[in-house]
Formats: C-alpha cells, structure tokens, sequence
C-alpha cells in the first residue's frame, strides 16, 4: 500500500512538472512514456496527461485535514486567553514604567536639593577654634635663666631654674613678667603656655594679654588658674570656670584674630568671645602670693604662634 501511494505521488508530480514544461520538454516525454509502459493510450498526448492527472488527485481526498466545531472553538479560546494576558501584562509593564520613572524623577529632584543646599557658613569662634597654630613667631623656655628679652616688675623675685617660679618664702606679694609688643591680631596669632599648676598653693598665676600702648593695663584679656579654677576676664566682665584644678602640667591657649579669641586649656575650650585689643599686643605673666603658704605652680613655656 505504501509502496503504491509513493508511486502514485511520482507519477502525479511527473504529469504536473509535464504539463507546466509542455509539449516537447524531455517532462513531457518522459510522462508519455511512463504512461505508455503503463498500457495506456490516447490520440492526444494532452488530454491524456490532463485525465490521467485529474483521475490520481481525485485519489488524494484521503490525506486532506478539515478542522472540525470543536478544533475551531479551542483555536478561538487560545486566541482570547493570549490576547487578554497580552493585555494584562502590558499594564504590568506600564505601571512599573511608570512608578520608576515617579521614583527616578523624585532622587534626582532630591539630589539636585541636596548638591544645591549650601551649609551654613561656620561663626568666626569655630573657624578660630578649628585653626591650627603651627609656626612659632617667639618661643620661650624656662629651664635655666631668665631670658633677657623679658622684663620683670614686682616686690618679689622670680626663679626661671626648672620652669618660672616664686622661690622658697612666705612673704605676700606679687611679680608682672612682660614680653615686647609681638603679637599681630591680624589675620591671627596664638598664646601658647605650659604650666605645671599645684592646687594648694596659696596664690595664682595669670596670663593677661594687653594692646601694647597700655601694657599695664587691667582692661586687656586675663585667663587665671585658682584653687576655683578658670577664672576669665574681659574688661569688666569675668566669668569662673568651676573645675577643680587638680596637680598636673596644663596647656593653655588663647587663639586671637582681629576681634575674636578663644580659649582652650588641654584641647577643651573654656571660653570665647570678642575682644577690645589692638595689634601689636604684648603678654602679662602674673603670679600673685598670699604669704600663707608655699607657692610652687610654675610656667615652664610660653610660645607665640602663627597658622
């Protein structure tokens, strides 16, 4: 059977590549001679391929494939299901298209505000407190003599043997030590001490910074160690740090640009503020005896500095 169906097909191909190449083409004379090998026979080589080929395509109907009701239906129902996840899914995407679009706009409206925000300019007593004073201008160390570019004035004397002192002796009574005018306000300038401190010695010592026209005046900027602490004093206004001083070398600066001081003891600031002084400006080293008990706090150095 199978054998005769892929006969059969040949032949109908044969006839249809004779009938399309025509009379004549070595097509056509093949089909007339399969034909002939067959036994059949007809006057008209024409008419006889043509019923030859008409009588085997009718014998094809059996491999034709018709789509019946129910083919039909599910064919549609697919369609309408694709058609609606289609659709489905084409919502999905634009609403997800469109709330990265919302969240892209909003981070870069954020950021833009961001980038644009300028910080607040920082107050002239943070600037200062974040300067760094690293050159020395003057330096003076009180280890072994008195430097002969300070002067001394006082109804006591002073030892600059192991840091500047009062020496043994408990008679009351005081002594200024005064630099040259050397210090320049201008863009800023540093105070620098190192005092070893004794809470129970029966005095103070103070460092005040006056304008160098008035040297001895009790107006300028004052920072005093006392058994009650910092006490600070800016022309008629003094303020007291409460902290109890305890028995250890302290670092005191005073840090001044034209109008602005600040004042650090050990990193920490105690006080800032403005000031009435004028360039150049001289330091005052004060050291005050009640006479009742020793007095042994002393100021090992005492330094000029700029940025």
């Amino acid at each position: 059977m199978q054998g005769t169906e892929f006969e059969t097909d040949d032949l109908l191909k044969l006839l249809t590549e004779a009938l399309r190449r025509g009379p004549g083409s070595p097509q056509w004379h093949e089909a007339i001679e399969k034909l002939r090998d067959q036994g059949i026979r007809d006057a008209d080589e024409y008419r006889l391929l043509m019923t030859v080929r008409e009588r085997l395509q009718s014998g094809q109907s059996y491999r034709e494939v018709w789509a019946g009701p129910a083919f039909t239906r599910e064919l549609m129902q697919r369609i309408r299901e694709e058609s609606i996840l289609s659709s489905g899914k084409s919502r999905i995407l634009v609403w997800v298209s469109v709330v990265c679009l919302v969240l892209l706009i909003g981070s870069s409206v954020t950021l833009v505000s961001l980038i644009s925000r300028k910080p607040p300019p920082p107050s002239p007593g943070d600037y200062l407190s974040q300067q760094l004073f690293l050159t020395p201008v003057k330096a003076w160390n009180f280890e072994t003599t008195f430097p002969e570019d300070l002067s001394v004035k006082g109804d006591l004397k002073l030892s600059a043997f192991q840091g500047l002192h009062f020496p043994k002796g408990n008679r009351a009574g005081y002594a200024s030590v005064l630099s040259e005018p050397v210090l320049d306000f201008n863009p800023s300038v540093c105070v620098e001490l190192q005092i070893m401190y004794y809470p129970s010695d029966d005095g103070s010592v103070s460092v005040t910074l006056v304008s160098g026209s008035e040297p001895t005046s009790v107006t300028g900027l004052t920072v005093a160690l006392s058994p009650t602490g910092y006490v600070v004093t800016q022309g008629q206004e003094t303020r007291l740090v409460s902290t109890p001083l305890s028995k250890q070398l302290y670092t005191l600066r005073i840090k001044l640009s034209a109008s602005m001081a600040v004042i650090e003891v050990n990193g920490q600031t105690i006080w800032t503020g403005e000031h009435q002084l004028s360039s150049p400006g001289v330091v005052r080293l004060d050291f005050t005896k009640n006479g009742k008990d020793r007095f042994e706090t002393r100021v090992h150095s005492l330094r000029i500095l700029k940025p």
